[in-house]
């Protein structure tokens, strides 16, 4: 398998494209309702996401630094 760098934002914009467009099929049956708790949703699932791979770049940095001998904490 290939590993590819794709930027942290680049990942966030497409899971939150594919989030949309599932909330939105799923919410078409209340299409008033819809376009706030898409917004409402989307803006909680965004910074949900934002946290994630915040971690996950401390994750690896801590990686590479024990793959290098040094010792590293994460606070």
């Amino acid at each position: 398998m290939r590993h590819t760098r794709t930027s942290h934002r680049d990942l966030i914009l497409c899971l939150e494209v594919e989030m949309k467009l599932l909330l939105k099929r799923c919410l078409t049956r209340h299409h008033k309702l819809a376009p706030l708790v898409l917004r409402m949703i989307t803006a909680i699932l965004r910074k949900m996401l934002f946290v994630l791979m915040v971690r996950l770049q401390r994750i690896r940095k801590i990686h590479h630094l024990r793959n290098n001998q040094v010792i590293a904490i994460s606070i």
